[in-house]
């Protein structure tokens, strides 16, 4: 009888278990939309374009679909709305969102990572500029749709389903009771959440490398009318983790700038050191500059910080001095934005 009794416990156990799991639907790890990060937005190259920020570094990071930027929060000792603003979309992750399938994702990262950013701004004189901006990613180790990282995070899921029918069988003290058995399913994943988001978030600093190109157009009034050639600017940026907790930017900016008749190039040199973890970093950036234009040698050493506010909204401020060696003078440099994104689901 207490054999009989027992079997029967384990089968409404079993089929209980059963019911649940097909009414909490798992990570469906076929498809990209479902497998996107809670990574710091990356620059865009419309907003850096403008040369709203001190340095000329073009920070890599994970692809978004969407992504908005905002700076120049401040005019004399106030508070203003701000005078620069940039968006960047993925359209191929946009407009295949639904359907696109991490198989053909994986045959060419590149392609779907191609991003479009467009910004503007207006000055202390009411002058407009706009920018248009193109990026993608040539290769993101840190990127869970990468197949090493993929596989890793599939066999944490399969761990997952297999240990929460062991732990529900373990902790039941009321085997048939559905409000329990969430309860439970809910502690474990809970638990093991807690150690899957440490698996993705921890290639925030992975190696990646990034290329873009923005063109700048600017007008003599906020009417945006009579738009003439400002700029054209390249960059290339590498990212290298160092050790578990910090990454290394090294960057390459040339800037073609002036006019049709007569135009000037910038080259910068940027690097920039991370320290911390996805939520939280510091950072020390150093930069050299050479400016045709008035034949300048120029050096720029800034520190800051960025935190996660939520898991769509970011915050990065800087402080620095940029020194121009061919003059000898230096000057302050600040540099404050927030900056939005659709959160990722893991």
């Amino acid at each position: 009888m207490k054999k009989s009794n027992s079997i029967l416990i384990c089968c409404i156990l079993f089929a209980t278990m059963n019911s649940y799991a097909q009414v909490n639907p798992e990570i469906d790890t076929s498809l990209v939309k479902n497998l996107t990060q809670n990574f710091a937005v990356p620059d865009l190259p419309a907003f850096n374009a403008l040369d709203v920020a001190p340095g000329n570094l073009l920070r890599p990071s994970t692809p978004k679909e969407f992504a908005v930027v905002a700076g120049n929060f401040y005019g004399g000792n106030t508070i203003i709305i701000p005078k620069s603003l940039a968006v960047e979309v993925s359209p191929i992750l946009i407009t295949k969102s639904k359907s696109l399938t991490i198989q053909d994702y994986q045959k060419c990262p590149a392609f779907y990572n191609l991003r479009i950013s467009v910004g503007t701004l207006r000055d202390s004189t009411n002058a407009s500029k706009i920018a248009i901006g193109l990026r993608t990613t040539i290769f993101d180790h840190g990127d869970i749709k990468y197949k090493s990282n993929l596989d890793t995070v599939v066999k944490f899921l399969e761990k997952r389903n297999n240990g929460r029918v062991e732990y529900i069988t373990k902790n039941l003290k009321t085997p048939g009771d559905d409000a329990e058995l969430k309860k439970l399913s809910s502690e474990y994943d809970a638990l093991f959440n807690d150690t899957l988001n440490y698996v993705v978030e921890k290639g925030w600093n992975a190696a990646r490398l990034d290329v873009a190109l923005a063109y700048v157009g600017a007008s003599p009034d906020s009417t945006a009318k009579n738009i003439r050639f400002s700029s054209l600017t390249f960059w290339s940026t590498l990212a290298l983790p160092i050790k578990r907790n910090g990454q290394l930017l090294i960057g390459f900016c040339l800037i073609n700038s002036g006019s049709t008749d007569k135009s000037y190039t910038t080259l910068s040199l940027p690097v920039r050191a991370y320290f911390g973890n996805n939520g939280l970093k510091g950072f020390l950036e150093g930069q050299y500059t050479y400016k045709q234009s008035d034949q300048t040698n120029q050096a720029l050493v800034s520190l800051g910080c960025e935190y996660k506010l939520t898991n769509s909204v970011w915050a990065q401020f800087s402080a620095g001095m940029n020194r121009n060696f061919t003059d000898n003078t230096s000057n302050l440099t600040s540099d404050f934005r927030l900056i939005y994104t659709i959160p990722g689901k893991l």
